[in-house]
Formats: C-alpha cells, structure tokens, sequence
C-alpha cells in the first residue's frame, strides 16, 4: 500500500481559488479504495465537459508549478455541485468554522445542516463525557468540539444538605444546545471517569458524576445510538426507573454495554441494573460486579430470548468470593452468549484469601469451552498458586475456540521459574491461537529459554508481543517493549524475514541507526509517529491504518472492548 502524503487546507471554503486543493483533500483522506472510486466517478462525470475528462490531481500540479489560477467556470462547477461541497464541509469539524460557513448565505447552511462532522484520526460518532480537571466540570467532546460544564458529582452531594438529584440548570441547556447539532452522528456514548493517562498521572481526581433524571432527559434525544458506557457513575433511582421502562426509547435501541463501576442510592437498586438491558443487546463488558449479578444477567437474556455475541468479564477481588460462586456466575452466562471473553486479574489489592480465592478460579477455567480470550494478571507470582498455575496453562489445550492469549506479570524472582516453564508446556499445546502476548515475564530470563519458547510458538500465529521469532513468518503485528540489548543488525535480519509484517512497535531499546531507518521505511513503507503508551513514548511504525491498531490491540491488557478503558488501573484504586 503506498502512503499518500496530503497537503492541509486549513479553510477550504474561504478561497475558492484553491477549492480544487480542498476536494483533493476531501478524496484522500479516505483511505478505502471502494470509497475512492466511488468519488473519483462521480467527479469524472461532473467534470467531463471541460475539454475531456478533467484530472483532479493534474490541475493541482500545474497551479502550484506555474502559478496558474483556476478558471470562473470550473469554480462554479464545483461551488454549485451540492455533492462536492458537502463532503468538503464535512472535513470543516469545528462548530466556530462552521458558524462561518453557514453566515455566507442559505445555500451555504443548508449544506452544513445536512453535512456530517468529520475529523482525521478521530472516531466521527463518539461523545464521550469525562473529567480532565481538577474542578468537578466535565468535558463534552465530539470530533474535536469540546464542553465543560458544571456538573454535580456525590461527594458534593453527600456534603449538601438538600441531597442534590439535579444537575445546574445552565450546564443542561448548553449540553441540549450541543446535541441538537451532533445527535443524528453520534453512535456511542461513554459517561463518567478520566483517561488512562491521566489515571497513571495522578493529577486529575476521578470524581463520581451523578447520573441525574434531567441529564437522562437531554441524553434521550440521541436517537441513533447504539452503545452505551458507564463508568464510576452514580445512578438515582428515577433514572434506573426511567431507563428500565418499556418506554424508554434510548434504551431500546443500544446493543453494546459496559458497566464499570456504577453505584445506587440503596442496595437493592443493584438488583434492578441488569432491567435496564433490552431484546437489542448483543455486546455486554462488565467489571466490579459479582456473582448475585451474573446470574440476573444471565436470567434476564434468558427472559429476552437474546443470546448474546460475546460477554467481556474483568473477574478480580471485586467479582469472586469463592471458586463455586465464580461457577455458578459463568454457567448460565455462557447458555447465553457465543463468546466469553475473561480477564482475570490477580495483581492488584489480592493479599492472604483475596489471592487464594482468586487462584483457585484459575481451575475451572478449563470447563468454558466458549473462552475466546482469556487474560491473566499473575502480578507477583505467589508461591502457593503453583499448582494453580500449572493446571491453568496445561488446561488451555481444552479451549477450542481460544484465539487470544495475554499473559502479565512483574517482580519475578529466582523461585518463580516454575511458572516459566508451566507456560511453555500450556503454548506447546495450543493450536488454534492467532495473538499471544506476554509482559514483563521474560526479563530475568536467559536467551536460552526464550529461544525455547520461540520454538514452540504456534505456526498460525499472527500478532506477538514479545521477541523477534524467526519460526512465525506470517507475522503481521511485533512488539519490541525494553529490549535494549537488541542492536539494529538483529532487528534488520529479523525484519527481512518476516515479509507479512504490517506494524512495527518499538519502545525503550538502544540507538537506531540511520541504515535501519531508511530499510523500514524505504523496504517496508513504514510510516513514522510518536504516540503515548503507557507512560512512555514510543516510535510506531505501522504500514495501515488497520496495522497501527491491531498493534495496539496486541499491546494492551485489561482494557475493555467496547469503551477502551485500561480496567486494571480502574481496579487499583478502589
């Protein structure tokens, strides 16, 4: 795929002299070749009339080569043609710019009205909710638009002595006023938290928004919206009542859900969460819920008759008691969905019964033949989980349908070799899995067992995150994370091998010299950006937009599916 380099218009409308720069632009910035020709065709035929078939591209040149400006009648042509101008509005994201655009006259705004708001790099139908100040002020963001309103979060509302079940009056009306202009765009919507990066810097507080009716109310009219997050959230009563009404048509409609963290104003509202899930759902991501939970799930689908595509599941301290509760919770969710997907982490806030309960869950996970992904946090291996540990690594063979396998740990010690070895007897046995990924357990090991483990590695895999392995030359997604001993000659022997490759991760590794450089992205068309990953930067080469993510998807643990969120550090604090 070779890259294509585009020229930024920063206000296509304003001149239109430089409009044809503008729908250049406009055809590029897609990367769909289905798109492509679909534009370039109707394009073709529009300008057809001027002297033959008019090329986009070649006027383009010409004017930046010699100066030349473009004629009257091809302005008009592309300013009069409703299809044309439409999709370049589209690319003007920002509500100021728009404001703009729709003050030159009536043509003008009905064609911003109708067209939709597009950003590069930016999901186009998200409004997500969050906080990202040290004030209690959330922030709207939509494709670039952001909001901050006053809010009321519980802590405030515990102090306050009129028990506050309303959000300002003011921070209403500007959030009805902002969802009138994106409500027929917006698809997904998460409510509530902080990103993760300001989680692992400690500088912003997390606080609990209260989910209150009149906020429920503005949040109504997204009529086309198809899933919903809520994280760190309190809801009142009314809301659980409003949003568990057949009435209730923003529920109707919603077929991905992910509960992270909601609270209720008494105990027995918790029973009544699972009632706001209606007949279109299809997707469900839960985590700090327990067992009691699970279960009215589970009866709840059943009275649906909704067999899900897949359940995520974050089983930590939060969500066992014991091994036969965590049974009798996944029994009857598996009757109801296609896929299980389980992250099990035993790292975090997991000391003395906590660690034990939660090791011997790793014994029956071997009965849940739908596990598609399964996610272990060993955190510092205990001694006495040994067995455990074995018996959940040589049960993987017994997981037909297991494609994903993420295994992390931290702080291993000379005893803890063991473990090392129980994994490499689990992967020799494994056949069907297409991405592995281990963090963090190779650092005290010799070249020697890694290679070990290289030689085992099975042949259909196609996303590592580990070592340069010679043996999986379908390769498309590597990872290379601390690995400041590999020097440029390996890493240019091992690229030459692996011809599938599509991405390329490397983070705190030595010098890379400047022959490496021009071999990744001369040989391989590599695309250089710097990004922020956990904590640290690192250079991303990736070939497609496709690529980039499947490698961060090779790079993450704990985190959600459907909302993104990093649910291991969510559990750490609480």
């Amino acid at each position: 795929m070779s890259l294509v380099f585009r020229r930024r218009v920063e206000h296509p409308l304003i001149d239109l002299c430089n409009m044809q720069v503008a729908v250049t632009n406009f055809i590029h910035i897609n990367d769909d070749p289905e798109e492509q020709r679909e534009q370039s065709s109707y394009l073709t035929d529009d300008f057809s009339g001027l002297n033959g078939p008019y090329c986009i591209e070649s006027d383009l040149s010409s004017e930046e080569d010699d100066g030349a400006h473009v004629s009257p009648e091809l302005q008009d042509r592309i300013f009069y043609n409703s299809i044309i101008m439409e999709r370049v509005i589209s690319y003007v994201p920002l509500v100021k710019d728009r404001l703009n655009i729709e003050r030159c006259c009536k043509r003008m705004r009905d064609l911003s009205k109708r067209a939709p708001y597009l950003k590069n790099d930016v999901d186009c139908t998200l409004l997500d909710m969050h906080f990202q100040r040290t004030r209690p002020e959330i922030t709207i963001a939509f494709a670039g638009n952001e909001l901050y309103l006053p809010v009321t979060v519980a802590s405030y509302r515990l102090s306050s002595d009129e028990g506050l079940a309303v959000q300002p009056s003011s921070s209403i009306a500007m959030l009805r006023a902002f969802l009138r202009r994106f409500e027929k765009q917006i698809v997904s919507l998460r409510i509530g938290s902080i990103h993760d990066i300001q989680r692992r810097m400690s500088y912003i507080p997390d606080y609990e928004l209260v989910l209150t009716p009149d906020l429920a109310e503005a949040l109504s009219t997204l009529r086309n919206l198809r899933s919903l997050c809520i994280r760190n959230c309190h809801m009142t009563c009314q809301v659980l009542d409003k949003w568990s009404s057949d009435e209730a048509c923003l529920m109707n409609q919603i077929q991905a859900y992910c509960f992270h963290g909601v609270w209720f104003d008494k105990s027995t509202d918790c029973d009544r969460l699972m009632t706001i899930i209606k007949p279109e759902a299809r997707r469900i991501h839960l985590s700090k819920c327990g067992t009691e939970v699970l279960r009215q799930l589970a009866h709840r689908l059943l009275r649906l008759h909704v067999n899900l595509e897949y359940v995520y599941l974050l089983l930590n301290v939060h969500s066992i008691s014991n091994d036969h509760s965590t049974r009798q919770g996944l029994e009857p969710l598996s009757k109801v969905c296609e896929e299980l997907r389980l992250c099990i982490c035993l790292s975090t806030l997991n000391v003395d019964e906590e660690r034990l309960v939660l090791n011997k869950t790793l014994d029956i996970i071997e009965e849940f033949p739908k596990i598609t992904l399964l996610e272990l946090d060993i955190g510092v291996p205990d001694i006495r989980g040994y067995e455990h540990y074995e018996k959940f690594f040589l049960g993987l063979q017994k997981l037909p349908n297991l494609r994903v396998l993420r295994i992390s740990s931290i702080a291993l010690k000379d005893y803890d070799f063991q473990i090392w070895s129980h994994m490499i007897q689990g992967i020799n046995l494994l056949k069907s899995v297409t991405e592995l990924a281990i963090r963090g357990i190779g650092v005290r090991l010799s070249s020697q067992e890694l290679q070990d483990l290289c030689e085992l590695l099975p042949r259909n895999l196609k996303v590592l995150s580990l070592y340069l392995a010679k043996r999986c030359k379908k390769l498309e997604v590597l990872s290379v994370i601390g690995a400041a001993d590999i020097d440029c000659g390996a890493a240019k022997f091992a690229l030459q091998e692996l011809s599938y490759l599509q991405s390329l991760a490397l983070s705190q590794i030595g010098p890379i010299s400047d022959a490496l450089v021009k071999y990744m992205k001369v040989a391989h068309n590599f695309l250089f950006e710097e990004k922020l990953n956990e904590g640290v930067e690192t250079v991303h080469l990736y070939r497609s937009q496709r690529g980039l993510q499947k490698m961060f998807d090779g790079m993450s643990f704990g985190e959600c599916p459907g909302c993104e969120k990093d649910l291991t550090l969510f559990d750490e604090e609480s």
